[in-house]
């Protein structure tokens, strides 16, 4: 089959990784992590717009995100290398 290539070790690792991060995000971050989580990374809203819109402080939606890659980076062994790589 021509112009199909494997996928190297590397992608299969990072697709594992992936999801790995996916289920670490839906199964133990609560709903309201996953809410910031949402606005702050797939809707690229700043900080201020996310607490006004959840009625939060800013130093709560801060303290969220903490815990919440805290979470991701201990569900995920390896994620970081990923990252830096």
């Amino acid at each position: 089959m021509q112009g199909f290539e494997a996928p190297t070790d590397e992608a299969v690792d990072a697709r594992r990784l992936l999801g790995r991060c996916e289920e670490v995000i839906t199964h133990d971050l609560t709903p309201l992590q996953r809410r910031i989580f949402h606005l702050k990374h797939l809707r690229q809203q700043p900080i201020r717009a996310i607490a006004n819109a959840l009625g939060k402080s800013e130093d709560a939606v801060k303290a969220n995100l903490y815990r919440m890659r805290r979470a991701i980076s201990a569900g995920t062994p390896g994620l970081d290398g990923l990252l830096r790589g």
